[in-house]
């Protein structure tokens, strides 16, 4: 498998010097040996780092390649639920159940998750750190600067699906232009997106840290992609 990931690095070094990010939080492939191996090839997209300023220090290198890829990856509710979303995809939804076995004394064996995690690719379109929540304005202004370098790292990953939780229209028709989007029945959208060697179809789903049951956001998922407008895309 081509080393995607050393293609990523070299778009990275080149993005660094096309604005004054204090802090650049890179991120990918996560594994591409689970990614090279997983079937479809899935990618998520989110806005931006929720890492404030005041609370990064300049000196250390940030990457969700390397914090998602060890046995601490899973940290938060976003991570949680990009893992679950992921096996989900990844092996035809079982119950949402197994992917947290319970291991006994309140607690819950994480390798179903870690491993799912692992298959995935992840990507914000902005790379320097935000605030508890963005800014719509400023995020589609940095954007419009970027779009070339953003469209550029999604064509190299090359996912088969898209799992956006970008939240506003607005974000999502700046960097797609017009496309096709289709109802499925569960007032989620879907598309198909053909850009350069981009194809890839796209979920307008649920941000990761939406304060949803995790369970019902997970059947959902399901519904989706099992609806005929995401089948016939």
């Amino acid at each position: 498998m081509d080393n995607k990931n050393l293609h990523l690095n070299k778009l990275f070094e080149e993005w660094k010097t096309t604005s004054s990010h204090q802090n650049f939080f890179e991120d990918g492939i996560i594994d591409e040996g689970e990614f090279g191996k997983s079937s479809p090839k899935i990618l998520f997209l989110t806005k931006e780092p929720n890492y404030p300023p005041e609370e990064v220090k300049t000196e250390e290198k940030h990457d969700y390649r390397s914090w998602w890829s060890d046995e601490d990856g899973l940290y938060d509710r976003f991570t949680y639920r990009v893992a679950e979303w992921a096996h989900g995809i990844l092996n035809g939804f079982p119950e949402y159940d197994v992917i947290w076995p319970v291991m006994g004394n309140g607690k819950y064996d994480s390798s179903v998750a870690l491993k799912a995690l692992a298959s995935i690719a992840f990507m914000n379109i902005k790379k320097s750190g935000g605030a508890g929540s963005s800014e719509e304005t400023g995020l589609n202004e940095y954007l419009e600067v970027h779009k070339n370098l953003i469209l550029k790292q999604i064509e190299i990953i090359q996912p088969d699906i898209i799992v956006q939780g970008l939240t506003w229209g607005s974000t999502v028709k700046s960097l797609y232009g017009e496309l096709d989007w289709r109802p499925t029945g569960y007032t989620i959208e879907v598309a198909r997106f053909q850009y350069r060697g981009i194809n890839a179809k796209v979920i307008d789903f649920y941000h990761p840290s939406a304060r949803s049951s995790a369970a019902a956001l997970y059947c959902l998922l399901e519904k989706v992609c099992a609806s005929n407008a995401f089948k016939e895309l």
